[in-house]
């Protein structure tokens, strides 16, 4: 198995893949399909769907997650959302934290606004 080290700094940042080390840095930031990734995203809109086994982190101004199994995910932003994370660690830091279809793993909020619908 070779793990592979990945830096996108632009406007647009799109990765998909497994195995690798990545930091993007830019205004629109996207992570589909990754499996055993360690990926962190700077920017003002941070994406991540369809992660397995990673660790994620997300520091922007609007942050969204989905599908996120067996992984860990840090977002910081004003406005922080996942939705469909089972067996995850979440932790999400911001004014507005929003928590949706969350499936074991555990969850921790600090922020203005907190919801979490579990189950």
């Amino acid at each position: 198995m070779s793990f592979t080290s990945v830096f996108q700094r632009g406007y647009r940042n799109s990765i998909t893949g497994r195995h690798f080390s990545g930091t993007q840095v830019g205004r629109f930031n996207n992570g589909n399909r990754l499996r055993g990734a360690n990926l962190r995203q700077f920017g003002g809109y941070n994406n991540i769907h369809n992660a397995y086994g990673s660790n994620l982190s997300q520091n922007g101004y609007r942050n969204h997650a989905g599908n996120i199994n067996y992984s860990n995910l840090s977002q910081h932003g004003r406005s922080n959302y996942v939705h469909g994370a089972t067996g995850s660690n979440i932790h999400q830091h911001g004014g507005v934290n929003t928590a949706v279809g969350i499936h074991g793993g555990s969850l921790t909020q600090i922020g203005n606004s907190n919801f979490a619908a579990i189950g």
